[in-house]
């Protein structure tokens, strides 16, 4: 159970990310 709450806010701190940048770049190539 701990281990799950661990991999699940690991992931949103990987993604948070990698969505910012996705946004950033769409928003500089257009």
């Amino acid at each position: 159970m701990l281990h799950g709450i661990t991999v699940e806010k690991t992931v949103k701190a990987l993604l948070q990310p990698a969505i910012f940048l996705l946004f950033y770049m769409e928003k500089l190539y257009n």
